[in-house]
């Protein structure tokens, strides 16, 4: 993760680095543990993204910023609009966490 106080130069080098990784999928994957795969994913603002839970126990996906937080229940899925309302007005990075970890699990790379 992005350091606080971290210069605009890393702040650029980390933006640059989320969208080599980030992949288009037609799913986000949470499995035990909440290991999530992929790992960071490529969603496009005013489109949705399909969370499935693999897991046998329910978890809680709440960003890291707060905007958004979900719940999936064991063996389940839901669809999660990508608009401002759940991810702000503007694209970006978007971290979050499963359960009550506040470490990230992952990262949703929301473009135009």
């Amino acid at each position: 993760p992005l350091p606080d106080g971290a210069s605009e130069e890393e702040r650029n080098a980390y933006a640059a680095l989320v969208g080599r990784v980030a992949v288009e999928a037609s799913e986000l994957a949470i499995g035990a543990g909440c290991r999530v795969l992929p790992i960071a994913v490529k969603a496009k603002m005013g489109g949705e993204l399909a969370v499935r839970n693999y897991d046998s126990a329910a978890h809680a996906i709440t960003t890291l910023d707060g905007t958004l937080s979900f719940s999936v229940p064991a063996k389940e899925s839901v669809t999660v609009p990508v608009n401002a309302a759940n991810f702000g007005t503007a694209a970006g990075i978007h971290r979050y966490g499963c359960d009550d970890d506040k470490r990230p699990a992952g990262i949703v790379l929301v473009s135009e």
